[in-house]
């Protein structure tokens, strides 16, 4: 079974992590009396040749292969670790993971690096591919008296860092231009400095977790050294100084008596009662916007970080807050009936395109040049430098209509957002 194909950078040859047997089964297949499936082998790195297409050499990896990062030409990471997924009736997943191995090694020759032994828990990854730089996060179980030990470690094409952590850590975020990594924990942001060698921690208050629960995100504005801590479930934002290494300021966006209003009454009636909070910034970097789902409003701060105003959307309901990045720095606000574009200047909203029917959610799609809302029943596309709508396509039309009965030359589409 295949798990992962990788190509050298120089397309000379093909990388395929291979497993020896099916790790997904159903409750059926793994009774006393079930037929046990037949396993041969041993999980592999097997390596090609592109020209001609021949086996060059194999390499025996003993667990399962999650995934391969290519670092570098002379430098792979090879993730392994065994797991059972078993399905019942309904296809509910329930997972077994056992203990793992972080396998560094050269695929010229197939000679180890390094290797590191992980506990039954996954391993946490992100790749930074255009600096080259792989953090990678793990951990080792201790006695029944300690938490056990979490490990953070750097890789690039020159250096392996190790930084071990005796506490609970949550989210991570790797700043290049920095060098530093930024790791949340329960009550302190924690900073490795790789170019000054050190490991220091800043208060910031409660991060979430304490052994349940989830951590808050720590996110870098952009085109700036501004960071904020926050969750998209919470009404408080805290913001951090990259260059003072210090929080200046917590916040608690939102109307206050609107937001316990507005908890109740969707919830008594079933609907979303979740603050997805999200951030914004103006072009000057002299305001702040953060946006609260719960309170239906926008909270607008200073440069200093003190509260200005509140931006309310009158006979509609805000639904969703988007920071479009590139070409240039641009807030698009979604509401039930419309797509808005945020004036910063003047606090207010300015409507690009109205909707045909009210909608309950969104999502937005964007790159240098296109902008895509996807709501339930349109597809909007937008000019990224402009805001102005360039196209829009209807997913469905009215109640009654459905996929039987579309008439001849007529189209309807279909959007995945997980493809």
């Amino acid at each position: 079974m295949v798990n992962q194909v990788k190509i050298s950078p120089e397309s000379k040859q093909i990388y395929l992590l291979l497993d020896n047997e099916r790790r997904e089964v159903y409750k059926r297949e793994i009774g006393i009396f079930a037929k046990k499936q037949e396993i041969t082998g041993s999980p592999e790195l097997m390596t090609l040749n592109m020209s001609p297409l021949e086996v060059n050499k194999e390499l025996s990896l003993g667990k399962c292969p999650l995934t391969m990062y290519l670092v570098a030409p002379e430098r792979a990471v090879i993730i392994c670790q065994d797991y059972r997924r078993v399905l019942d009736a309904n296809d509910r997943k329930n997972d077994f993971i056992q203990t793992g191995t972080i396998k560094i090694i050269n695929p010229v020759d197939n000679s180890l690096i390094n290797e590191y032994e992980t506990a039954p828990m996954p391993v946490y990854r992100r790749y930074y591919k255009d600096d080259q730089v792989l953090i990678l996060d793990y951990f080792v179980s201790g006695s029944v008296l300690s938490y056990g030990k979490e490990f953070y470690v750097k890789i690039t094409p020159t250096e392996i860092k190790v930084n071990e952590f005796k506490e609970a850590t949550g989210n991570f975020e790797y700043l290049a231009d920095k060098n530093r990594l930024y790791i949340i924990t329960s009550n302190n942001l924690a900073v490795i400095d790789y170019t000054a060698g050190t490991t220091n921690s800043y208060k910031t208050g409660f991060n979430g977790s304490y052994t349940n629960g989830s951590f808050f995100e720590f996110y870098r504005l952009p085109e700036t050294d501004i960071a904020i801590i926050y969750k998209f479930e919470k009404s408080t934002v805290k913001f951090f100084d990259l260059n003072e290494n210090r929080m200046v300021k917590k916040v608690s966006c939102g109307r206050r008596a609107t937001k316990a209003f507005n908890s109740m009454i969707r919830s008594f009636f079933g609907h979303n009662t979740l603050t997805e909070t999200t951030v914004s910034i103006s072009p000057d970097k002299t305001k702040y916007f953060i946006f609260n789902r719960k309170s239906d409003d926008i909270t607008v701060y200073g440069r200093n970080f003190e509260k200005q105003t509140y931006i309310v959307v009158k006979g509609d309901t805000c639904i969703g807050m988007y920071l479009i990045k590139k070409p240039a720095l641009q807030t698009v606000v979604i509401t039930k009936k419309k797509i808005n574009r945020l004036d910063y200047d003047n606090n207010a909203l300015i409507p690009i395109y109205e909707f045909k029917e009210s909608l309950e959610g969104a999502l937005l799609f964007s790159d240098d040049t296109r902008t895509i809302v996807l709501s339930d029943k349109e597809i909007i596309v937008l000019d990224s430098q402009t805001l102005e709508v360039k196209n829009n396509f209807t997913l469905l039309t009215n109640k009654t209509e459905t996929y039987n009965n579309i008439k001849a030359g007529d189209q309807r589409y279909y959007f995945i957002p997980s493809l």
